[in-house]
């Protein structure tokens, strides 16, 4: 079937689309990072409510990209792009300074401390986020 002119895909269609693809990678890979934080490195009890809270909001990033949630897509938060750049900025900052740790454990390879690949993993989903944001 023909599609009418203003229904047509264009190029800048495309690189929204390829937008929505890596938040929605990013905002995954910064709930894994949560889960990491929670097996590698040490926590407190306010520390683990914030990181339910980060996962749960990463998991609502997915769904708004993916526009699965009616309730998200009528969101004044979520319907402006700089209002949901500033939400998405704000997480990474949150995740960045919630899990700023200093690696503790020695490893026997290279003498590199073991949390320190968790600690990296976390830091970079963390600023990739405030990045797509």
């Amino acid at each position: 079937p023909q599609l009418a002119p203003s229904a047509q895909r264009t190029p800048t269609h495309g690189l929204y689309r390829f937008f929505k693809f890596v938040t929605i990678a990013w905002s995954l890979l910064l709930f894994i990072a949560q889960l990491v934080s929670v097996i590698y490195l040490p926590f407190d009890g306010i520390e683990l409510v914030l990181k339910i809270f980060l996962s749960s909001f990463s998991v609502l990033i997915v769904l708004n990209e993916l526009e699965w949630w009616p309730a998200l897509r009528g969101s004044p938060l979520f319907k402006n792009f700089v209002t949901r750049g500033y939400f998405y900025v704000f997480l990474g900052l949150v995740s960045t300074e919630e899990n700023n740790i200093k690696p503790s454990k020695v490893s026997v390879v290279g003498n590199l401390p073991v949390d320190y690949t968790a600690a990296l993993f976390i830091e970079t989903a963390s600023w990739a986020m405030v990045a797509v944001g």
